[in-house]
C-alpha cells in the first residue's frame, strides 16, 4: 500500500493515467491475431481448442467464431465460468467453460493467464498432457523484464515437447527455452 508521500511522488513524476495494460493495443483488432500472428485462425480452423485460464471467455468465444470445431475454456475462478457460459449464449458459439478436463486437444491457448499460475512449469506439464499429438500449445505473458513473451510448446510425433519462441507475429523455432 502507498503511502500519501509515495503516491504524491509518484503522481509527480507521472502525472498521466497509465496506458499500459489498458487494452487500447487490441482496440480494433483481433488481440489472438496480434498476439500469435494473422494465420492463427486458419491454424485453428476444424480443430479442438483449449482455451487455458480463459477467464471472462471472450478469446474462446472468439476462437469458436473463427471456425474451431470445439473449444474448452478452462479456469478455476467458477463466478468468470459463469460469466463466460451467458455470454457464449448471448453471442450465439458453442463452448464449453470448465475447471479441468481430460480432454485432448490440437490447439491450446494461454493467453494472460501464466503470471496467475502458481506453478507454471506445473501449468506447462498440464498443458503437454492435455495435447493431441502433434499438438500446438501457445502461451502470451509478461515476461521479467516486463515485456510480453509469447511461446509456442509443440509435441512432435515422437510425443517429446518442445518449447519455441513466438516473435513479430511469427512462430520461430528455437531451442531457447527461458
Amino acid at each position: 500500500m502507498l503511502t500519501a508521500v509515495q503516491y504524491r511522488i509518484l503522481k509527480r513524476i507521472s502525472p498521466a493515467a497509465p496506458t499500459h495494460l489498458s487494452g487500447g493495443a487490441y482496440q480494433g483488432k483481433s488481440k489472438i491475431q496480434v498476439l500469435l500472428g494473422p494465420d492463427i485462425f486458419t491454424e485453428i480452423s476444424g480443430k479442438t481448442v483449449i482455451d487455458f485460464g480463459c477467464g471472462n471467455g471472450v478469446d474462446a468465444i472468439e476462437i469458436a467464431k473463427h471456425g474451431a470445431s470445439r473449444v474448452i475454456g478452462i479456469d478455476i475462478r467458477e463466478e468468470l465460468l459463469l460469466h463466460a457460459r451467458r455470454l457464449a449464449t448471448a453471442e450465439g458459439v458453442i463452448c464449453e467453460f470448465v475447471t479441468r478436463t481430460d480432454e485432448k486437444a490440437d490447439v491450446i491457448i494461454s493467453l494472460d493467464s501464466f503470471e496467475h499460475f502458481d506453478d507454471p512449469a506445473a501449468t506447462l506439464l498440464l498443458m503437454t498432457e492435455l495435447l493431441a499429438s502433434n499438438g500446438r500449445a501457445a502461451a502470451k505473458t509478461q515476461n521479467s523484464t516486463g515485456t510480453e513473451d509469447a511461446r509456442m510448446l509443440s509435441r512432435q510425433r515422437t510425443g517429446q515437447s518442445r518449447l519455441n519462441r513466438h516473435a513479430s507475429a511469427a512462430l520461430c523455432l528455437s531451442n531457447e527455452v527461458r
